[in-house]
């Protein structure tokens, strides 16, 4: 599923992208991503509400944006290693067919040598702050053992609508 983006061609470092992940969450939940800001937003509205309420809200670092975008565009296919390898060590923006290749390469030849670990211990140290970020607002990522990330709802989060729900008198 494609990024929704809003945008303005002289405010390009403002854009924000919005993601309906349809399988996770029903079509009243959407996540806002600021990349200007660096904050994921979990934003909810319905019929009932005049305006959206946020269910939770992060800040992530450069880094963790690049390793976040291509989980959300991707969703609800699963991420290979080597477009998380190209969008955390070149960024996201520099994702091409080129590069995809140059990392998929790399990583089967770090695979033989059996330097791997060595070459994903950083990048797995920032997942693994993502990931308790994204904890908070509703999500998480399942790490497939030497094929990529897939993005999930976290199954232990509750919904801050269902807390008042319960501290309605």
């Amino acid at each position: 599923m494609q990024p929704r983006e809003q945008s303005t061609p002289s405010e390009e470092h403002e854009r924000i992208q919005y993601y309906v992940l349809e399988g996770l969450f029903s079509p009243t939940h959407v996540f806002a991503l600021n990349l200007a800001l660096g904050t994921l937003i979990h934003l909810y509205q319905d019929e009932q509400t005049p305006y959206p309420l946020i269910l939770g809200e992060q800040q992530c670092t450069e880094r963790e944006r690049d390793l976040l975008r291509p989980l959300l565009t991707s969703y609800p296919q699963w991420v290979p290693y080597e477009v998380i390898h190209v969008s955390y060590f070149q960024g996201f923006d520099r994702l091409s067919e080129r590069h995809i290749a140059q990392a998929q390469a790399r990583l089967e030849t770090l695979r033989e040598e059996k330097l791997w670990d060595a070459e994903m211990k950083t990048m797995r140290n920032v997942m693994a702050r993502l990931r308790l970020k994204l904890r908070e607002v509703g999500l998480d990522t399942v790490n497939m053992l030497e094929t990529g990330y897939l993005l999930i709802k976290n199954p232990k989060w509750q919904s801050p609508l269902k807390q008042q729900e319960r501290d309605i008198p």
